[in-house]
Order: structure tokens, then C-alpha cells, then sequence
């Protein structure tokens, strides 16, 4: 037998910034003949089948040589690890696997003389190629003489026959009295810190290893503040003990527990992969969408009714539409809005003619009058859907019947869409436009207003734009009614939501002397709601009337509001490579986030001003690993990155004069990140280790929105330094 060549490699960036780019640091791995001389185990299964399974292959045939290509893509093998079935997690925080395996022979007659393999693996983040790993492979064999071999082993299958001759593993459980003494240590537990992260990580590792009783254990003395940590952690697991452990602890009729089954309930919808034991623990609550269609038509609080229609919102069935549609027009004026905004979230396939006709009803107030929130979201879902040339020309054209502030805010979203090159409808406007009777001043001019629809890059990458947008609807009374901020990652034709936060206000002209409410201003109250990874989460209300809100005034403690908290685990990959030689690569990656979003409204009666801010605080750890483990070689690529960020988005107005002015300010916080880069290798001979760190900060900056938004901050500034 001649040389054998394992050659396991990683490449890796560190410290990627937008346009920026390090050079790239790789280290190698390399087992030679010397780690080979070791007994070898051939394995023939009737010629039919090798260790990357049941697989598609192409022989090209030559006089004297033969090619053997194998589609790996197409093998079919015993299933091993796991990925994300999630779509968010799946299309941007999967990974990609490029493989190629080639096999050359040379013939003489019906005799092998030489075959030459060879096969590479190439593993990267979708997120971020940069960081990876190239799996390389080569085996040579040269027949160079023929005599009688060994004798067999005895054994009725290869397992007892390699039984005879390898001895057997002993296991070692340590973990039992680790998470005894974890459930009673008490943690300040800071989640936009990237070490809380990291151990939320190893914890979801352990307890994947751990007994049920033992995680029951955990979860029923852990200390009060540091449940819902490992709540978070045990749903993460996944694990048959996991999720046993939580059936038998999480108590769905207990009110004390309900902030526990939140957490429970926010980490499932956050599951990248979530099991059929998972969703039969859910199902067991009787969150069936029967159940919830049945409670919404029962129910006659208008505050319950919005629950159950965000619910059906994440849940996002095809089903629920013809329910989601008679809420729309026929219900109050948040249920519409509620309805309203879970249709945006459907895609394409599912918005028919029906429902565009019942947006239109909507939008041109064709039964009956609507609030400007619920005209505008059914506007936006008739130009994000495939509209007709003529659904854009009289939405268009309605511009210059609706109010001053809706007509501005519908036209900065249609200048959005064409500025906007991935947009489905931008080809068609710019199709419409050609016509000059459209495409004039008359029609496209923004004319008077605040309001504005607009999106700027965070971020861009390689592989990689992150986007923050921003959309504004004020009152005629020229105060804020609705703040929309959101945070887009587009990754390689694919977008997700990664996070938006909405606040909003109504009722405060009448309060403030401005005349008689709108139809649509009817109830003074101030809320939020926000989304994170596309999942709607619980709208918080700040006050509701003016008898909440001066209780709310004069009891104050000061402190923000929590929207969400807690942690959630993004990446969740596990895959086996196994290679032409009998080896096996084993890919790993996990990915975990902390968030602590928080939000805040600030009322002065007496100065008649209003503030408002939110607060979003993360962290995001990253570990990918490649291992190869044979019994005379091991060796180990890893990459852990580590980044910690922070933005604040705050508004303040002065309602005192007229116009009311407004100032709204975006601030990204410095972003520190911490990156370690590790290849391990030994064997009987050597063992040797390259290990490389690297952490920086990116400076904090104030991302600039727009010019009348910088005009009326420093008129609000100049006033303030005045007194």
C-alpha cells in the first residue's frame, strides 16, 4: 500500500469589516504514511456500497483507465446530526457544503493496477464565507505484489469481529453533580454580554448529555432569577430528557408561571430546528389554531381579540387568511390594524385576488372609513404584491385626495421601491412612469408633511447587507402617530427580519388643545410591539386613557420598560463527512444570541413635552468546528467569534408650539468583537496546537435620517440651550 494523505484545512477572517477585508489566516492539518501504520479494516458490502452511502456516480471509460466521478450531494446514508429546518435560520445562519470526490484507475485487462482518490469539502457560514473550513482527502493504492492474505476473524458481523480485536469505550458520567451545584449558584445575568452568551451555549451542550432528573433538578432549585435561563437553554437542547424534564416542571395552569411559558413559547417559535417532540410538548397546551379562531370569535375585549390575531400572525397559515381578511374590514380600529399587519407577512403565492380586492375596499375606503394605519398597510400590500398597472395608478392618484401626512408617507414608500433594486414591483412603477400625464410634478410631488418611509445599509459584506429602515406616520396635528424601526439582513437573494420595533401614539391632539380626535384617534393611548427573527412577540402598553396614564405618571419608578429578554440559540448544525479513506470529518456549528431590548415614554404635561426611546443591547457568539477523530489521529480546526453591539432610538417633541416639533435620533453604540482561531492535532508521534486571537471595536456613530428630521433638532437644540 502506498501513501495515504489526509490534508484537513481552515480558512478564516478575522476581524471582517464592511469593504475592508484582513487577509485571511489559515492553518493545516496533515496526517502522512508515519500516523498509518496502523492495522486497516477493509469493509466489502457486495460491492455496491462505500462509506459515503448509496450515492449517484458516472464512470467515464478509457482503453487502459477509468474515471469515477460521485455525486455526494445524491448520497443516501444512515442519518447523523441535524440542521436547521427553520427558513430564517436555515437560509441565513445554515451553512454551505460544496463537495467534489473524483477516483482515478488504471487498468490491465481486468486487474487494477493504481488508484488514485480524491476529494475536497468546502464548509462555510452562509452569514459569513469568511469563516470556514476545506476538507481535502487523497489516498493512493499501487498494487505492487500478490500473496495469501491473513486469516479471518471470526464473528457473525463486522461489529463482533472488531470487537475480538479493539477494546471497548468507557463512558464517564460527570455531569450529575456539575448541575447539581450549577442549580444552586446565583449569576447577575447580563445578556448583552457576550460571555453570558457563551455559556448559554455550553450549557444547551451539557444538557444534552444530562438525565432528565438531573435537568428537573436544575429547573425546579435553580434561584428565581436564573429559571428562565435554563428554561431557554433546556428548549435549545432538544433533547428526549430536555424536553421531558420541562413537561414535568412547566405547570400551563399555574399563573405564576406565566412569564415561564412565554419564555418557553418565545424560545420554540426561535428553535431552529425544531423536533416533533418540541411541537408535541406545544400542542399539549391546546395551542391548536382552532382553539385560537374559536377564542378570537368569542372573546369581546378588543385587547384579547389583538392577541389571538398576532398569534395567528406567527403562525402564518394559509388557513387563517379568510379570518385575518373579516377582521381587517369589518373590526375596530386596532383589530384591523393587527390583521392587517399579519397579511403583510404572507408571501406572494397567498395574496389572491381576493384579498388584493378587499385592500383596495380598504385603502379607497369603499364601505366605510378606515385609520390611516390600516389604509396605509393595505396600500402596502397591494404594491408589495404583484400589482397591476392599474392597482399603482389609482394608488398613485389617490395621493392627491388623502391627507397631507399620508400622501407624503405613501409617496417616500413608492420612491423606496424604486431606489430599491431587489423589489418586485419596481420594474412595473418604472413602467408606469413613463407616462408623462403620471410622471409629473402634480402627482410625485411630497407637498407638505412630516412622514417618510425610508431604508439605509448598516453593513455590507461579501455575503452579507444589513439594512435599517425607518418609517414615520405623523398626525395632521403634526405629532408622531406610529415610529417603525427595522433591521434587514440580506444574504445571498434571501432576507430576513431581523428585528423591528414600532411605537405608538394616539389621542394626544385632543388632549393637547388640538381640536376634536379623528375617527381614527379615538382612544389616548401610548404602546409598543416589536418583532424579532419574524416572530411577533407581546405588545407592551405604555398607558391607556389619561387616568392610566397620570397614575402611571406620578408612580413612576423611572426605569424602562422590558420589551424582550433572553437568549436564543440561531445556529444549530451538525454533519458528518465521511471521507473515501474510511474517515470520518465531523462539521459543528452553533450560534447564540442575547437580547435585552427596552423602551421607554417620557410625558410632561406641564412642559407639554413628549420623549420616547428604545434601547436594543445584543450579543452574538459564533462556534464552528471541524474534528477528525480516528483512533491513531486527531485533529481539530475551530473558530469562535464573539461581537457585542448596541443601538438606542429616541425621539423627542415639543408640542407646545405649531407645527409641533419633533427631533428623532439613531445611535449605534461601539461594537466590540473578540475572535479565537485554534488547529489542534496529535497522534502517537507529536501533538502540537496553533492558537491566534484577535479583538477589536468599531467606533460608535449617530446614523444621519433625513434633512427636515436635522433642521428641527437643531431648532429643538437652540431652544433647549436658550433656557
Amino acid at each position: 500500500m502506498g501513501e495515504k494523505i489526509h490534508d484537513l484545512q481552515v480558512h478564516h477572517n478575522l476581524g471582517e469589516k464592511s469593504q475592508n477585508a484582513t487577509k485571511a489566516q489559515s492553518a493545516k492539518a496533515t496526517m502522512t504514511t508515519k500516523e498509518l501504520q496502523q492495522p486497516v479494516f477493509l469493509h466489502l458490502n457486495n460491492g455496491k456500497e462505500d462509506i459515503s452511502g448509496s450515492c449517484q456516480v458516472t464512470y467515464t471509460v478509457s482503453e487502459d483507465a477509468v474515471l469515477k466521478t460521485k455525486d455526494l450531494h445524491s448520497c443516501i446514508r444512515p442519518k447523523f446530526g441535524f440542521r436547521s429546518i427553520n427558513k430564517a435560520s436555515q437560509i441565513i445562519f445554515g451553512v454551505l457544503w460544496q463537495p467534489t470526490s473524483k477516483t482515478h484507475y488504471s487498468v490491465e485487462g481486468s486487474l487494477i493496477k493504481t488508484a488514485l482518490s480524491e476529494e475536497s469539502h468546502t464548509i462555510s457560514l452562509i452569514l459569513k464565507s469568511a469563516v470556514g473550513v476545506n476538507i481535502t482527502s487523497r489516498q493512493h493504492l499501487e498494487l505492487v505484489t500478490q500473496k495469501p492474505g491473513s486469516k479471518e476473524l471470526p464473528g457473525k458481523s463486522l461489529r463482533d469481529a472488531l470487537a475480538a480485536v479493539l477494546g471497548k469505550p468507557q463512558l464517564i458520567h460527570i455531569l450529575r453533580n456539575f448541575l447539581k451545584t450549577l442549580a444552586k449558584k446565583k449569576r447577575k445575568m447580563d445578556l448583552s454580554k457576550a460571555s453570558t452568551t457563551w455559556r448559554f451555549c455550553n450549557l444547551v451542550q451539557m444538557l444534552r448529555n444530562a438525565k432528565k432528573k438531573d435537568i428537573l433538578l436544575l429547573l425546579k432549585e435553580a434561584p428565581e432569577g436564573m429559571v428562565s435561563f435554563y428554561v431557554e437553554a433546556a428548549v435549545a437542547a432538544q433533547s428526549t430528557a430536555s424536553l421531558t424534564a420541562l413537561a414535568e416542571f412547566l405547570d400551563f395552569g399555574n399563573k405564576k408561571q406565566v412569564p415561564l411559558l412565554e419564555k418557553f413559547l418565545y424560545a420554540t417559535a426561535f428553535s431552529p430546528r425544531p423536533s416533533k417532540e418540541l411541537l408535541h410538548l406545544v400542542l399539549e397546551i391546546k395551542l391548536r389554531i382552532e382553539t385560537l379562531v374559536q377564542e378570537l370569535k368569542t372573546t369581546s375585549k378588543d385587547s384579547e381579540k389583538v392577541i389571538y390575531l398576532l398569534s395567528l400572525k406567527n403562525a402564518l397559515l394559509p388557513s387563517s387568511i379568510p379570518t385575518l381578511l373579516h377582521y381587517a374590514e369589518e373590526g375596530s380600529a386596532a383589530t384591523s390594524a393587527t390583521a392587517l399587519s399579519a397579511l403583510q407577512r404572507y408571501s406572494t403565492q397567498h395574496i389572491s385576488d381576493t384579498v388584493k380586492k378587499a385592500m383596495k375596499r380598504i385603502f379607497h375606503e369603499v364601505r366605510r372609513p378606515y385609520p390611516k394605519i390600516s389604509r396605509l398597510a393595505a396600500a402596502e400590500i397591494l404594491l408589495d404584491n404583484d400589482p397591476s398597472p392599474m392597482d399603482f395608478t389609482n394608488t398613485l392618484l389617490a395621493t392627491r385626495e388623502i391627507d397631507p401626512e399620508m400622501s407624503r408617507f405613501l409617496l417616500s414608500k413608492i420612491q423606496g421601491i424604486l431606489h430599491s433594486h431587489h423589489h418586485s414591483t419596481r420594474q412595473l412603477i418604472k413602467d408606469v412612469l413613463k407616462d408623462p400625464r403620471i410622471n409629473n410634478y402634480y402627482f410625485l410631488s411630497a407637498g407638505l408633511g412630516s412622514s417618510t418611509s425610508f431604508c439605509r445599509p448598516l453593513a455590507v459584506t461579501s455575503d452579507t447587507l444589513s439594512t435599517f429602515g425607518l418609517e414615520l406616520l405623523f398626525s395632521d396635528f403634526g405629532l408622531l402617530r406610529k415610529s417603525s424601526t427595522s433591521f434587514n439582513i440580506l444574504s445571498h437573494g434571501h432576507q430576513l427580519q431581523a428585528a423591528q420595533v414600532a411605537i405608538e401614539a394616539k389621542g394626544f391632539e385632543g388632549l393637547l388643545g388640538g381640536g376634536s380626535l379623528a375617527d381614527d384617534e379615538e382612544e389616548f393611548m401610548a404602546g409598543m410591539s416589536a418583532v424579532l427573527l419574524d416572530v411577533q412577540l407581546r405588545p407592551v402598553v405604555f398607558f391607556e386613557g389619561y387616568t392610566d396614564l397620570m397614575s402611571k405618571f406620578l408612580m413612576s419608578s423611572g426605569e424602562p420598560t422590558s420589551v424582550v429578554k433572553g437568549n436564543v440559540l440561531l445556529m444549530d448544525h451538525q454533519q458528518a463527512i465521511p471521507l473515501q479513506s474510511g474517515l470520518q470529518t465531523v462539521i459543528t456549528l452553533q450560534g447564540g444570541l442575547g437580547l435585552d431590548v427596552s423602551a421607554d415614554i417620557n410625558v410632561n404635561l406641564w412642559e407639554q413635552e413628549l420623549k420616547t426611546g428604545i434601547k436594543t443591547r445584543g450579543a452574538l457568539t459564533i462556534d464552528f468546528q471541524a474534528e477528525l477523530d480516528a483512533p491513531f489521529f486527531q485533529a481539530t480546526v475551530k473558530s469562535q467569534t464573539g461581537a457585542e453591539m448596541a443601538t438606542n432610538f429616541n425621539t423627542a417633541a415639543k408640542l407646545s408650539g405649531s407645527p409641533v416639533l419633533m427631533c428623532l435620533q439613531l445611535t449605534e453604540e461601539q461594537v466590540s468583537y473578540r475572535e479565537i482561531f485554534m488547529v489542534s492535532e496529535s497522534s502517537a508521534n507529536h501533538s502540537a496546537t496553533i492558537r491566534k486571537r484577535r479583538q477589536n471595536t468599531i467606533p460608535g456613530r449617530e446614523v444621519p435620517l433625513h434633512q427636515a428630521n436635522s433642521e428641527m433638532c437643531k431648532i429643538l437644540l437652540s431652544e433647549a440651550m436658550g433656557q
